[in-house]
């Protein structure tokens, strides 16, 4: 079932969503230097659940951009702990805040960490 998510998004979006994650993934430990304390960091690499939340966010939510917008709002509202985001490391302008407040994510998200 998770194949079929994923290959979804791979053939709608023209990519290889775990390259992109991938790549998503090593940027994030970059940024990891800036902090001398890495509690909540662990839980970085994308499980199964968060890829089931990416899916049903990328179906229900219109975001402008690229997959790494969706990435962005899954691991700076839930993902991260304390964690700020340097927003121009992955070259994106969108007010996150906004669209997280007025969109449906946070019960997307709320779905499936709270089950």
């Amino acid at each position: 079932m998770l194949f079929n998510y994923i290959n979804d998004i791979n053939t709608v979006e023209k990519i290889n969503l775990e390259k992109e994650i991938s790549k998503f993934e090593k940027k994030l430990i970059k940024c990891f230097k800036e902090y001398d304390n890495h509690y909540g960091f662990e839980d970085y690499k994308m499980n199964n659940i968060d890829y089931l939340i990416l899916y049903d966010i990328w179906k229900t939510v219109d975001i402008k951009g690229n997959i790494n917008n969706y990435l962005i709002i899954m691991y700076s509202y839930y993902k991260l702990e304390d964690f700020h985001f340097p927003i121009d490391i992955f070259k994106c302008s969108m007010n996150f805040v906004d669209l997280i407040l007025n969109s449906k994510i946070i019960s997307i998200i709320n779905k499936f960490i709270f089950l």
